[in-house]
């Protein structure tokens, strides 16, 4: 995965699967299209949107890191 556009290096990306992380299906896209939101070794938290190939594998397609959300006064 090459995503210096969004300043994410693969070994980042690679991290978040071995960290805790949150996976839901996207079937917006297709069937067989995932989001995964993770973190790195680092701490920093990403949003990846990948697809499963098998066997431990997963195509990364995109990624960007999450910003922290802040609360609304009201």
């Amino acid at each position: 995965m090459d995503q210096r556009d969004h300043g994410i290096e693969s070994e980042e990306a690679e991290e978040c699967f071995f960290h805790d992380y949150m996976f839901a299906k996207d079937n917006r896209r297709f069937d067989d299209v995932n989001v995964l939101d993770g973190k790195t070794d680092r701490g920093r938290r990403l949003r990846l949107i990948f697809q499963d190939k098998g066997d431990g594998l997963a195509r990364i397609f995109t990624g960007w890191e999450l910003k922290k959300t802040t609360k609304r006064k009201r």
